[in-house]
């Protein structure tokens, strides 16, 4: 038998093994495969609200991690390049950001604001291009991560108040329209039957 590896056991116990193959006579050579220690660089994640309301401005990150060679000189430790982050909904994809940047060992996070105007479905997703891939870079298909988010329409609200004493939240129902959420007040005599009645409630 002849076990080609990188002797980085992932899964069962190879050790476990030999005596087996000793008891039945069967010889074992191993061809031992060298690989060659590189730098690497990851976009790690793309993290962003869930849901987000139309105009609310919100927060997008990006997690870049810099894996460096343990025996690599201090001055290599630095990559550079640039990232670029996507949005894109339906069938429309915009460039949000293109920056240059400068990446110390470990990860970095990247941040910027962001806002949406339209009610839809969106993906966001950010890409790094090393300044120097074939120093910096070894494996390319992990550059890219993407995130998502769903933009929901105005708030609604429901006010449940007592049938017996109409108007005593008045005030705060005004407060709520001057924050432009759209809310219906409803009698306690008059509620609903089911709960898909309250769907369109946030």
């Amino acid at each position: 038998v002849v076990v080609v590896s990188d002797g980085n056991e992932n899964e069962g116990d190879a050790k476990s093994l030999m005596p087996i193959f000793e008891d039945e006579g069967i010889g074992i050579d191993v061809a031992p495969i060298v690989l060659e220690q590189r730098s690497e660089v990851e976009v790690d994640k793309v993290t962003l609200p869930a849901d987000t309301r139309i105009g609310q401005p919100f927060n997008v990150n990006v997690v870049i991690n810099n894996i460096v060679q343990e025996d690599a000189e201090p001055s290599a430790d630095m990559v550079e390049g640039t990232v670029r982050v996507w949005r894109r909904h339906g069938k429309q994809e915009e460039l949000l950001s293109e920056q240059e940047v400068t990446l110390p060992p470990g990860k970095s996070v990247l941040q910027f604001r962001n806002e949406i105007n339209e009610q839809d479905h969106y993906e966001y997703q950010a890409e790094f291009v090393p300044a120097n891939p074939s120093k910096d870079d070894a494996i390319s298909q992990n550059n890219r991560a993407t995130a998502f988010t769903q933009v929901l329409g105005e708030a609604n609200v429901l006010l449940i108040e007592d049938w017996e004493h109409p108007g005593n939240f008045d005030t705060l129902v005004g407060r709520l329209r001057d924050q432009e959420i759209n809310i219906t007040v409803q009698s306690s005599d008059d509620l609903f039957t089911s709960l898909a009645d309250l769907q369109r409630y946030d």
